[in-house]
């Protein structure tokens, strides 16, 4: 295993799986969550942006400079987002696979590069 982030990543190696636990929380939320203890992780580590999609849409930029054709990224993501992460991943270059959690709440994203 390689633990790296993913954005400052220089390396001339494809990988074959890339795994996230994003932050992926709208920013007003994230405030929100912690002005209220609702939870106590660090701001970073929940805030996705405005929309909570920020950090998708710079991760499909890694994934066409890091993963191999036919690599995998697996990544966790926030309740109804999955129709606005998909279209971030536009068809002609990844394949999408989705699955929700034990609670039938979506929330798992696998993305396969197909070119």
């Amino acid at each position: 295993m390689i633990n790296k982030d993913i954005f400052n990543l220089n390396s001339s190696v494809k990988y074959d799986i890339i795994v996230s636990n994003p932050p992926y929380i709208a920013a007003a939320e994230t405030k929100a969550l912690l002005k209220n203890k609702i939870v106590s992780d660090p701001y970073i580590s929940l805030n996705g942006g405005a929309d909570g999609l920020d950090f998708y849409r710079l991760f499909r930029n890694v994934c066409l400079k890091n993963l191999k054709e036919d690599g995998f990224m697996i990544f966790e993501h926030g309740i109804n987002q999955r129709d606005g992460i998909a279209q971030i991943f536009d068809k002609k270059t990844f394949d999408i696979e989705t699955f929700d959690d034990l609670s039938k709440i979506d929330r798992v994203i696998i993305v396969k590069r197909i070119h």
